[in-house]
Order: structure tokens, then sequence, then C-alpha cells
């Protein structure tokens, strides 16, 4: 199957989640995300914010636990500017707004360099056994990775179990981890 087609499955998946599917689901990521990273070490996490009508990952519950538990980490947020993501910290006083593709963004806040960014957790549609992703498409993500320092962690947030191997293309960025609410997967 091509990016495509899978892109379509995976969004028809999405679309027949309940809500309390999708928290239910978001919450134990959120807690395997925590039993298996040790954020006392990291100084700054990338992560989306969810685009609730499409299904994604609640990643407000990894936002409160990170301000709740890890004070010191640095939680910046992405921003689209021209087909590129900016990076902004993101504080309990942050206003947000969502942007014409209904993403919440932030209006106010610090901008925040990429080189700097220790950790980035990634949205996906989905994903294969070898670390590859699908996203919506416009490459984001792929041309945001490629600002950030070489070894910064790259870690997939998925509702859905892997695929066996996607074919990916030459601009491609894969990921380090995947996260779902049964497994965590290392590539």
């Amino acid at each position: 199957m091509n990016k495509a087609e899978l892109r379509k499955i995976y969004q028809a998946k999405r679309a027949q989640l309940s809500k309390e599917q999708v928290e239910a689901g978001s919450k134990r990521i959120c807690d395997l995300l925590f039993k298996k990273f040790k954020f006392g070490e990291v100084s700054s996490v990338h992560i989306f914010l969810p685009i609730e009508t499409k299904n994604e990952v609640n990643t407000n519950f990894i936002i409160s636990r990170l301000w709740d538990k890890f004070p010191s980490v640095k939680v910046v947020v992405p921003k689209i500017a021209d087909l590129a993501i900016e990076s902004f910290v993101l504080t309990p006083e942050t206003k947000l707004f969502k942007n014409s593709l209904g993403v919440p963004e932030p209006l106010n806040g610090a901008p925040f360099s990429h080189p700097q960014i220790d950790f980035v957790l990634l949205p996906l549609l989905a994903f294969d056994k070898s670390g590859n992703r699908i996203g919506y498409g416009k490459g984001f993500y792929d041309r945001f990775l490629t600002t950030c320092k070489p070894h910064v962690t790259k870690v997939g947030l998925s509702l859905f179990e892997a695929e066996e191997s996607i074919e990916p293309d030459a601009f491609d960025v894969p990921m380090n981890f995947c996260m779902t609410p049964e497994k965590f997967y290392s590539f």
C-alpha cells in the first residue's frame, strides 16, 4: 500500500474512535512515556498540540505532567509559518488559537531555537516497524527535524500499532521510538 492509501485508511480509523477511546489511549501513552524516559535529564521537549477534530493523541496529559513533575523542562510547541515550523515556549499563561488547519498554536510566547531542542514528540497517522511515519503529507515535521540537532530524540505518538513496512521518501526523517497505548517501539 502506498502512503496516500495508508493516510486515508488511518484517517478513517481515527474518525471512528470515540472521544473516550482517544482520551483513554492518550492517558496510557502518557503513562508509558514517563515510564520509558527520564525527563529529569532533558532540558526541552517539543510537543505538538492535538487537533481534537482529527482525534489526535491528546498531548495535554503529557504537558501537564511535565509542568507538574519536571518544572525545569521547557515545553516547546510548534507554530506554522510559511510552510515551516517555528517553535515557542508554552507556559500555563500562553494564549492559544486555532489556525486555518485547526491546529492550536501559541498567540504569545518566547521563540525557541530548534538546535536547543532535546526531545521531540511527533504526530502521525501511521508508522512501520522500522520507524518510518506518515503524517498529513505536507512534510512540516520532516523539514523541522532537519533544523534540530543531529541526535535529537524523536518519538512518535500513535493510537494504533505499527504497519509492517512503509516505503519512505528520500526526505523522510525516521523516528527513534514510537508509543502506542499498548506498546513501546524502539527502532
